[in-house]
């Protein structure tokens, strides 16, 4: 049934009906406005497979408060939102284009770490921590991971550090 459902959702998102999406379960799967959240084991998917869930990304957002605080949201269309705070090297909201090549490789690891797999928060006990929340929407859905303390896995770390490190390659408008 959960293949099934999977399935039929991700063909009315512009999916085929016909593959079989059995690397994906759901824990709860609403239409309409509702949220949908599912579990995605990126290891059991077929290359074609990853390659259609990651086409599915369409914006990927940052959001870090440390010394140095900023917001960031990458759109498959390649534009770029930033805005910089708190000692940041660029102040303010700025917005510029990303090559689509890096937002695709970026949405393809989403796909593969399993990001829509990850828990919803990570918190350290220490205080006075570094905080990294990340957003991803994909079909349509929006999943959110707090870091707290740099204690989530090692593979979001790679996707928050990855996802800063585009700011390197946008061609800012202003």
């Amino acid at each position: 049934m959960i293949t099934v459902v999977a399935a039929l959702s991700l063909a009315l998102a512009g999916g085929p009906a016909t593959r079989d999406y059995s690397c994906l379960t759901n824990g709860q799967w609403l239409t309409g406005d509702a949220e949908v959240v599912w579990e995605q084991r990126a290891g059991d998917c077929l290359p074609e497979d990853l390659r259609r869930l990651a086409e599915g990304v369409s914006t990927i957002s940052l959001t870090r408060w440390s010394w140095a605080s900023y917001s960031l949201t990458l759109r498959r269309d390649g534009s770029v939102v930033y805005d910089g705070f708190c000692g940041a090297a660029r102040l303010g909201c700025h917005r510029g284009r990303l090559e689509a090549w890096r937002f695709d490789r970026l949405a393809r690891l989403v796909t593969e770490i399993g990001y829509f797999g990850l828990d919803g928060s990570y918190e350290s006990d220490a205080t006075d921590q570094q905080i990294v929340v990340m957003a991803v929407s994909q079909f349509g859905c929006v999943k959110a991971v707090m870091d707290y303390g740099a204690v989530g896995p090692p593979r979001l770390w790679a996707l928050e550090e990855l996802v800063s490190a585009a700011l390197d390659d946008v061609e800012w408008m202003d």
